[in-house]
């Protein structure tokens, strides 16, 4: 489920559009969030959002701080629709925030959310490799 499609590089804070997810209804999974082109002199702060209107008031269900000296990778952090139903319980729709700051930054961002890595089944951490013999 595509939250934030990777595009140009971003080098102010903003949001991308909430997808009507029901995230109350999420089961456990991660929240992934892809970056490249990263600019060391920036600061990158990223938070998964939720809101019960699209163009509403969202509030923040889980925050990652981009370290600024990585220049691209990927990362999986664990979330579940109890973070959503605890802080907004009548949330529809999900976001990626992201409040960039510092001199000159930039950064190429994509994010979505997969299969969690420690349920049972083909659930993977992002860059694992698996050879099934």
């Amino acid at each position: 489920t595509e939250l934030l499609s990777p595009g140009a590089a971003l080098g102010a804070t903003g949001s991308s559009t909430g997808v009507l997810l029901y995230p109350r209804q999420v089961p456990h999974c991660d929240w992934i969030i892809y970056a490249s082109g990263v600019v060391a002199t920036g600061t990158y702060v990223l938070a998964l959002q939720v809101s019960d209107v699209v163009g509403g008031t969202y509030t923040s269900i889980a925050q990652v701080t981009w370290p600024p000296a990585v220049a691209s990778g990927m990362l999986s952090v664990p979330i579940t629709g109890k973070l959503a139903q605890w802080y907004d319980n009548d949330s529809k729709f999900m976001r990626v925030n992201y409040t960039i700051g510092g001199t000159t930054p930039g950064i190429i961002l994509g994010s979505w959310l997969g299969k969690a890595a420690d349920i049972y089944g083909l659930g993977v951490d992002v860059g694992d490799i698996y050879t099934f013999v």
